[in-house]
């Protein structure tokens, strides 16, 4: 047995320390040691330090040869004869240190290591800390591990010892727990004669020889917990690392750490120092760093391939990247590879997993649910989901929000191409039919908790818990980008009536919302399937969805094309109601544009083809429309008519979001007519009915509506804080919504003597509309900035924008503005006669 007066190096050490003015943390980096070691060092817990370490504080103390000699002899082991009871003899085959090497490029786990580092036990500990580390094949946990261990060995002077468990290895069994004690009790010098037979008498005697010392063991590549639970020690003062692919919840009282993919820099940085070259193209690493998905694994295979072709650039290596199909073949190198890695978690799991993991990879959204993965694997939601839970669990899956499950990119690659492989075509289709026939489902349900209309019937079981408007908005938001996605995939499998069916479906909810852009994305996906079908009415009912939101996004031209196009084939195809909405549309957009006599013309032949259906819902929303032409073209008797006639019928029968809006436009009405009180109360109606249906362009509406009430009657400070508000909420969406604040917030920067402020706000306004050809807000533009520059005594440039004002009046028979431009004109003529 090895012996040494206790304390005798760790006295001398801090001595000589002292004497040299270093603090432990100042000694531990000339030295190139942990703070921790040093610490262990002059406490005595560690009184044998290996002879280069030695060598390295000598250096760092600048001792003389003589102080080297006498630090050496304090640290030197010295045999004694007797051996303790249960001590291997001097002969037996001691393993003391089995780590494999630190990788020297190892990079990143800043944050990691530093938590793993707090938990390590120091030598007072009462106490064995375990540290698990499990995550996604290929992310770096044995690495991390072994790099641990390296850092903390000196702590642990006993032994260091290393097991591959081989849960995870090619053409391999995993090792059995008992197997592994018979390894780890051989490499601690226990005799073939003295080991147990029985796995209890083998943990037993594992514990008992490892009490009072402390040893660092590293079990790696563990199937579970059950594995390793009986090789942990009994005693205090040990580490333990384990990595896993699953997480180890089973092992009561471990720090639990589960890697996530690196971060960028941290990636990049990697990426540069196994590629051993200088790599010019910065963004071209970043690129690579992404589409290798930051993990380690596939980013140490991409940049070796990169390191051995040196006529490579990264982006050579990125274009065959690039290719999802053949993404994971170019991540190899030798004999490893991501998807071989990946397949040996593919394989450990059973035939029900195996099926719901490739099952979800044909998903052509993002994230999911439990639901959603229930529609695609034609399981109950109930066996579905606790097949995700295992899946995340083996870290094929990562739930980032309560049963919200995303893919890792490349094992979302791994998933489609095991489906590929394992999967017949049809069955491929049937899951996404599965999926179409949900959602469509879904939607429907969401809307009607937001806008119940008569005949809803009540949601189906297999649904998502959706009960109010509040969740059913939340549940739309989340889903967004997914239906925009499964449309798009319905379309190119050639499911189409699915795909023009919940193409109609996420018409209301693209309403609400203002998604403009998704809304014309989703439909020109279906107006592909509906002209597949041959269906006159459908392709007819989607060009009327796809010409709003042309119109929305101020594409003027294509969307009274698409008008069109949809009145021709309604009437050909017979169906009264799609050629009513096409008309009624168009006549919105002349409505917008200030063609005013075309929109009455437009809308009044709506209401004729509603009403010869009896459909009183749309004919009182074509009203409403009706009333807000009468308004902007100066009839206001005409308007408050239509108004009073079509409130009643929206208020029964629905749609919700055009009661709010009936509020807004009477609210209009009022504030025209100069009866301001009876203005706001409107407007207050339309902004709680915007809120409570979150509809955001009502809500919008009504607060602009609200600010421009209080700018009338004198409230400034007021009308700035509603305007700001809008502001704030309205920008991309809402670009007209937008101009009207600016150019209201400017006119009431005027009336508080804010010239210089207000004109450049009205320009910013009059650039947005210029882009969108909106002549009635363009004439109102014109005019508030011609006031600006009177207020400011600038009548001759006021002048120049009321002539430009009253072309646009003139154009599109806009009564008030032209009234209000020839009134100005004249003042601001007057004014300049008058001017030096």
């Amino acid at each position: 047995m090895e012996v040494s007066t206790p304390g005798s190096l760790g006295k001398l050490l801090r001595q000589h320390r002292v004497a040299a003015g270093l603090t432990q943390e100042t000694l531990a980096e000339r030295a190139r040691l942990s703070g921790q070691a040093i610490g262990a060092l002059e406490r005595g817990e560690r009184r044998h330090p290996h002879r280069s370490t030695i060598e390295s504080l000598a250096d760092a103390l600048q001792l003389t040869e003589e102080q080297r000699t006498e630090l050496a002899a304090a640290a030197a082991r010295r045999r004694v004869p007797a051996a303790r009871p249960g001590e291997p003899s001097a002969d037996e085959p001691v393993v003391h240190a089995s780590l494999p090497y630190d990788l020297p490029d190892f990079t990143g786990r800043t944050q990691e290591i530093a938590t793993c580092l707090a938990a390590v036990p120091s030598g007072s500990s009462q106490t064995i800390r375990i540290i698990a580390i499990d995550g996604m094949a290929g992310s770096g946990k044995s690495t991390l591990a072994l790099h641990l261990a390296h850092q903390c060995a000196e702590l642990f002077p006993d032994r260091q010892l290393f097991l591959d468990l081989h849960g995870y290895t090619p053409d391999q069994e995993p090792v059995s727990a008992a197997a592994a004690l018979e390894i780890l009790l051989r490499r601690i010098g226990v005799p073939d004669g003295q080991l147990p037979h029985e796995l209890e008498h083998s943990a037993a005697l594992w514990r008992s020889r490892l009490a009072a010392r402390r040893m660092l063991i590293l079990l790696d590549n563990a199937v579970d917990a059950q594995q390793v639970l009986p090789l942990l020690p009994g005693s205090s003062g040990h580490l333990v690392l384990i990595t896993s692919r699953h997480k180890l919840a089973d092992l009561d009282g471990a720090l639990h750490l589960s890697l996530e993919p690196m971060s960028e820099p941290d990636a990049v940085e990697l990426f540069t120092r196994v590629v051993q070259r200088p790599i010019e193209d910065q963004q071209g690493l970043v690129k690579l760093a992404g589409l290798c998905g930051y993990l380690p694994l596939a980013i140490r295979l991409a940049a070796t391939r990169l390191r051995h072709r040196s006529s490579w650039t990264p982006r050579d290596l990125a274009d065959r990247l690039r290719d999802q199909q053949h993404r994971l073949v170019e991540l190899s190198a030798g004999n490893r590879s991501v998807a071989g890695a990946f397949e040996l978690s593919y394989r450990d799991l059973t035939t029900r997993h195996r099926e719901v993991f490739r099952r979800v990879g044909l998903y052509p959204g993002h994230h999911f649910d439990s639901y959603t993965a229930a529609a695609l694997c034609g399981f109950s939601v109930h066996d579905t989901r606790d097949a995700l839970e295992h899946l995340a669990n083996a870290h094929l899956l990562r739930e980032h929000a309560p049963d919200r499950y995303t893919f890792h990119d490349l094992l979302r690659a791994q998933a489609r191409d095991t489906a590929d492989r394992e999967e017949h075509a049809s069955e491929r289709k049937a899951a996404l039919a599965r999926v179409l026939d949900y959602f469509i489902a879904a939607v429907q349900h969401a809307h009607s908790v937001i806008d119940p209309l008569p005949g809803m019937g009540a949601a189906e079981h297999n649904l998502p818990p959706i009960t109010d408007r509040d969740q059913a908005m939340r549940w739309w938001e989340r889903e967004r980008n997914n239906l925009l996605a499964t449309v798009r995939a319905a379309t190119q499998a050639q499911l189409d009536a699915q795909a023009v069916e919940l193409a109609k479906a996420l018409v209301p909810f693209h309403s609400h919302t203002g998604h403009a852009q998704d809304r014309h994305d989703v439909q020109c996906a279906a107006l592909r399937s509906a002209r597949r079908l041959g269906d006159q009415a459908a392709e007819a009912h989607v060009l009327v969805d796809l010409a709003s939101a042309c119109h929305y996004l101020g594409r003027r031209t294509e969307a009274r094309t698409h008008y069109e196009e949809a009145i021709t084939l309604a009437r050909a195809a017979g169906s009264v109601l799609v050629e009513g909405r096409a008309v009624s549309r168009l006549g919105a957009l002349c409505r917008s544009e200030g063609a005013y006599q075309q929109a009455e013309q437009h809308m009044r032949a709506a209401l004729v083809l509603f009403r010869s259906i009896g459909d009183d819902r749309r004919a009182a929303v074509t009203l409403i429309g009706l009333a807000m032409v009468y308004e902007r073209g100066g009839r206001y008797t005409e308007s408050l008519r239509a108004f009073d006639e079509a409130l009643p019928v929206i208020e029964r029968i629905g749609p919700s979001v055009r009661v709010g809006r009936s509020y807004h436009g009477r609210g209009l009405l009022y504030r025209r007519l100069g009866r301001h009180q009876e203005a706001h109360e409107q407007f207050q109606l339309a902004l709680r009915h915007a809120q409570s249906l979150h509809d955001r362009e009502g809500e919008l509406r009504a607060l602009l509506g609200l600010g421009l009430v209080e700018y009338n009657q004198g409230k400034h400070q007021a009308a700035l804080e509603l305007l700001h508000r809008v502001l704030d909420m309205s920008h991309t969406d809402f670009e007209m919504i937008e101009a009207e604040a600016l150019t209201a917030t400017a006119a009431v920067h005027v009336a508080l003597g804010d010239h210089d402020t207000a004109a450049p706000l009205h320009e910013e306004a009059l650039a947005i509309v210029a882009t969108h050809s909106v002549h009635d807000l363009r004439a109102t533009i014109l005019n508030n900035l011609a006031d600006t520059y009177m207020a400011a005594s600038r009548p001759a440039q006021a002048a120049a924008r009321y002539r430009q004002a009253l072309t646009h009046c003139h154009e599109i028979g806009l009564t008030h503005e032209e009234t209000r431009a020839n009134t100005g004109l004249a003042h601001a003529l007057e004014r300049s006669k008058g001017s030096p």
